[in-house]
């Protein structure tokens, strides 16, 4: 399998390498996405609106890795 090095993007100080978009809460209305920095840490950020949240996932999605494992593994290489 090829991965491709993803640059990421910066938030709150914090270089993000994965986004793990978990969608709308239950019983608020609240949308979530978890912000990895580092393998195993995260920053929990909240949108009010599912178009909020569609339009953050499409535009910091692609710079991310496609899936926690691949980046994980990745980082360990490039020692993240």
């Amino acid at each position: 399998m090829i991965v491709e090095n993803k640059l990421g993007f910066l938030f709150n100080g914090k270089q993000i390498y994965f986004i793990d978009g978990q969608g709308k809460d239950i019983s608020f209305d609240r949308w979530r996405v978890s912000l990895y920095y580092e393998p195993g840490f995260a920053e929990t950020h909240f949108l009010p609106s599912q178009i909020e949240y569609d339009d953050f996932m499409e535009k910091y999605q692609p710079c991310c890795y496609d899936n926690y494992i691949a980046w994980r593994d990745e980082s360990k290489k490039l020692d993240l």
